[in-house]
This record gives structure tokens, C-alpha cells and sequence, in this order.
């Protein structure tokens, strides 16, 4: 079953190297949002395994690299008020 993780960065992040961060957890999809705060990204995994491990590959690559990401599951309070908003900017955006 589909599972979704939210990322929030202060600035672009390419995701052509979020998807190489990424090559270890099966990826269903990664779908980009500004906003006026910063970037946020929905990353959609194969699983609730995956987002685990994807939550750990980034947040061991923004220690590493010095990025300075927040990720959050979707099914944390957090992640439903970061799902709402990427539906607004999502829909304002089209």
C-alpha cells in the first residue's frame, strides 16, 4: 500500500538529487511545491517500510550535507497541515 512523506526545505532542492538519495526505497512518485517559505515536496513510496527508510537515508544525507530538511510522514498531525497546504499550492499553482 502507498505511502507518503513530506519534505520542507528553506531552499530548492533538485529533484533529479533527491531522487538519487532516493535510489534505495522504491519510489512511486515526487511532486515539487513552492512557496513563499521555502520548498515542499510529497514523496509517494511503495510502502510505510519505505517511508521509514527514506525518512532515515534523508535526514543521515541533510546531517551529512548540511541541508537543512524537515521530513515528515503524512500520517503524523504535522504531515496532515503539510498535505493541506500542498493541496492548496498544488491547486493554486495549475
Amino acid at each position: 500500500m502507498p505511502a507518503k512523506l513530506f519534505i520542507t526545505a528553506p531552499h530548492y532542492l533538485a529533484e533529479r538529487e533527491l531522487r538519487s538519495y532516493l535510489e534505495q526505497v522504491r519510489l512511486v512518485s515526487i511532486t515539487y511545491a513552492p512557496s513563499v517559505h521555502g520548498a515542499l515536496w510529497s514523496v509517494e513510496l511503495s510502502s510505510a517500510e519505505d517511508v521509514d527508510r527514506a525518512t532515515v537515508i534523508l535526514n543521515m544525507v541533510a546531517r551529512q550535507n548540511n541541508h537543512r530538511l524537515s521530513v515528515v510522514s503524512a500520517d503524523s498531525p504535522a504531515g496532515k497541515t503539510l498535505e493541506q497546504l500542498f493541496a492548496t499550492l498544488t491547486f493554486n499553482r495549475a
